[in-house]
């Protein structure tokens, strides 16, 4: 639905047309810009995301097969005996780009461990902490990455929606023709 604007008559008419088109480009500079951004930093955090998981996924495997020859040496009794172990604290610091606000990074600091443990299970346990703290990296990343991601995307409907209220009206309308009638016959069209 087109709607009509109440363009003044005459010369004043004129110059407020060329200062609402003077704004639209302004505008369409500024999220273009801001697309630039956030496409450059959607890019480091796809790779960085994909590069967490792998980590994790890799922390993961190597985890059960420690977790797997501790058994085997040790039973499952073992693997009991070895004690409660204290909290993991888990530190997420954010940042915010181009207004999206998203996880920069994150820390596991594993808590300590108490009660017996063979050499099997302490390489099982440090397997595990470093599964831990992998997964953190990753809950970090993944997230951060969907944030800029919907940041880009709403970035990019609304420069289009922009440049479609401005460009689609064609060259006639681009503010280059001094014509008042052809530029307040582009903004009423």
């Amino acid at each position: 639905m087109s709607t009509r604007l109440a363009v003044p008559p005459g010369r004043a008419g004129r110059l407020w047309l060329v200062q609402r088109l003077a704004v639209a480009n302004r505008a369409a500079v500024l999220l273009d810009r801001k697309l630039q951004v956030l496409t450059s930093e959607l890019d480091r955090l796809r790779a960085a995301a994909e590069q967490t998981g792998a980590g994790w996924d890799a922390a993961c495997r190597d985890a059960e097969r420690w977790l797997l020859r501790a058994v085997l040496l040790g039973g499952e009794r073992a693997v009991r005996l070895t004690g409660d172990v204290d909290r993991a604290e888990v530190t997420v610091w954010y940042t915010v780009t181009m207004g999206a606000r998203h996880p920069a990074g994150a820390e596991c600091v594993a808590g300590r461990a108490e009660g017996w443990e063979g050499a099997a299970v302490a390489a099982a346990r440090q397997a595990h902490r470093v599964a831990l703290a992998a997964a953190v990296r990753h809950a970090a990343a993944a997230p951060a990455r969907g944030v800029v991601e919907a940041g880009d995307k709403a970035t990019q409907e609304r420069l289009r929606a922009g440049r479609g209220a401005v460009g689609a009206r064609g060259p006639a309308c681009s503010g280059s023709r001094s014509d008042a009638a052809t530029m307040r016959a582009c903004w009423m069209s």
